[in-house]
């Protein structure tokens, strides 16, 4: 069954509710699909719909207004984040009564899909952050043999887990996971779903998370956007061809992205559900300065006993993130690879898709090494500082030395 599938199934029960109007709330994707499903299937035109961030005053309006409140409306939240939901429920419940509201997605959902497809349990996860050395960590890591990791290292289980079809790809990636081995799994998009990883996964996991220059790691994550044309993307390579910093000057302005690397955020909503000795940070920059040391000491922390651990003392540069595509052209192609093998269920065929892009990959994208201005610089270094400080009280080491965010 589909993820649309299941939506729909849920829309059935609320719609045989005799409720007949309704509010959605916020208008994301999964707004707009349920908006689009009342009106095509049920003809159900009295629909109000609401969001706080793409609001227009004419078709959506945001959640604070006093013609929302009507004791005959049904709500609809359609966020998947808890800490979204919990916001909106509490907007909500000063205006209209608790059963007036349905949470499309809830962690008895979680629960019931856990149980109908059968729950793994994992002795590690390394669940973020994104561009600071979780693929080579995987890559060191895949070689010991006391250790299972699935061959695709993101399985987009937890950031997908109200599809049935995730389930049953996760478990597929698991099924030869074999005895005496710590099974773990390293998926540096889990960093903002510490609710849903706690929920599925218990909380006698030890977890880490790869750490690196915020600054370098979103400049990173700015070339990558580029090379998967992400986002805007295709806006800014038309606008500024291959003048990247320019593009990169726009683009800390205008794109979202920044938040991904407010560290400290993400960690602190982990610790309310795992203990503070039972995650570890793993700083880029002593990984690849120290490598034999700190990964003897992940090993350590994940639980293997010294004489099942292996010596690592170069670490492999996977992913590296100094790549840009060599025209709009390129970076549309990666985008298509991307999305195939993403979408695809058949493990093997997916992996099989994915060193296929590997090799595409390396025609349509060319070095890149230019800085970033030095404008963009210290601005990204007084948007990070007080996450950095706070980072670095948790860690007990000085990240702002370390990462030079001291500089004005």
């Amino acid at each position: 069954m589909k993820c649309s599938e299941w939506i729909i199934n849920k829309l059935q029960i609320l719609v045989d509710s005799d409720a007949e109007r309704y509010v959605i709330l916020p208008m994301g994707g999964n707004g707009r699909l349920i908006k689009e499903i009342l009106e095509r299937d049920y003809r159900i035109k009295d629909i109000l719909c609401l969001d706080n961030m793409n609001y227009d005053n004419k078709t959506i309006y945001p959640v604070e207004r006093e013609e929302n409140w009507n004791e005959n409306y049904r709500y609809i939240i359609t966020a998947r984040d808890f800490c979204i939901r919990e916001q909106l429920k509490t907007q909500l419940i000063s205006h209209i009564n608790a059963d007036q509201i349905t949470e499309l997605y809830s962690d008895d959902d979680i629960v019931k899909w856990s149980r109908s497809y059968g729950k793994q349990t994992l002795d590690f996860l390394c669940a973020g952050f994104p561009k600071c050395g979780t693929t080579s960590l995987w890559g060191v890591l895949s070689q010991n043999p006391n250790i299972f990791l699935p061959s695709t290292k993101e399985t987009f289980l937890i950031s997908d887990i109200y599809n049935p079809e995730a389930h049953y790809r996760f478990n597929n990636l698991y099924e030869n996971r074999g005895d005496g081995k710590l099974a773990g799994g390293i998926e540096p998009a889990y960093f903002r779903y510490a609710r849903e990883v706690s929920l599925y996964f218990g909380q006698e996991l030890k977890v880490l998370f790869c750490v690196r220059n915020p600054i370098e790691a979103l400049y990173s994550d700015f070339k990558m956007s580029m090379r998967n044309l992400s986002g805007n993307a295709a806006c800014y390579l038309k606008e500024y061809g291959h003048n990247f910093t320019a593009a990169f000057d726009e683009w800390i302005e205008r794109e979202d992205n920044k938040a991904v690397f407010q560290y400290w955020r993400d960690i602190e909503a982990y610790l309310k559900y795992y203990r503070k000795e039972d995650i570890k940070l793993v700083i880029w920059e002593e990984l690849l300065g120290d490598t034999e040391r700190i990964m003897d000491e992940i090993q350590c922390f994940i639980g293997l006993d010294e004489d099942k651990r292996i010596q690592c003392r170069e670490l492999p540069r996977l992913n590296a993130g100094n790549m840009m595509p060599k025209n709009l052209a390129s970076a549309y192609l990666n985008q298509a690879m991307a999305k195939m093998a993403s979408e695809q269920a058949d493990v093997a065929v997916r992996e099989e898709m994915i060193r296929l892009w590997s090799d595409v990959k390396r025609i349509t994208n060319e070095e890149y090494h230019e800085r970033m201005s030095d404008g963009a610089a210290q601005k990204l270094r007084i948007y990070y500082r007080e996450s950095v400080e706070k980072t670095s009280q948790f860690a007990g080491k000085n990240l702002l030395d370390l990462w030079s965010m001291e500089r004005d």
